[in-house]
């Protein structure tokens, strides 16, 4: 092939798989601080369930009780156990006997989600749970096709 074509060829794939990551990363830009006050309770027809009490103002948590059972464990989650520690982007809670175990909250595209990290000392069943889809508007739980 001839350098120049070469080069424009290189300019042309390079350019349009710039355009495919950047429209990527803003689908999945944090929308917004979190303000809620939202109760979940679901349960799969694998018997998972969820039953979350969660209270955010501007990122700000307020209250959260989340017990989730996974694989027939219990995991209870509550934030007297868990102190807020600043995070721009997303709300940040940090368990008060295990620094490695996170609670995070933020907003993206069309729902709030609540997941953990790290929570394996506190919760045998950590690997087995699932992050939980918030309603922005009603606070209640979302369906895995919304």
């Amino acid at each position: 092939m001839h350098p120049p074509l070469r080069l424009l060829t290189l300019l042309l794939i390079t350019g349009a798989l710039f355009a495919c990551s950047t429209s990527n990363r803003s689908a999945y830009r944090y929308a917004a601080p979190v303000t809620l006050n939202g109760h979940c309770e679901q349960r799969e027809v694998d018997g998972y369930s969820d039953n979350i009490r969660l209270i955010v103002d501007s990122n700000a948590i307020k209250a959260l009780d989340w017990t989730a059972k996974p694989d027939n464990r219990s995991c209870r989650f509550e934030l007297k156990n868990f102190t807020q520690v600043p995070n721009r982007q997303v709300a940040d809670l940090q368990s008060n006997t295990d620094r490695n175990c996170h609670i995070y909250v933020w907003r993206d595209n069309n729902h709030i989600t609540v997941a953990t990290n790290t929570c394996e000392n506190l919760c045998a069943a950590n690997d087995k749970m699932l992050p939980v889809l918030l309603n922005p508007l009603t606070g209640g739980c979302m369906g895995k096709s919304n």
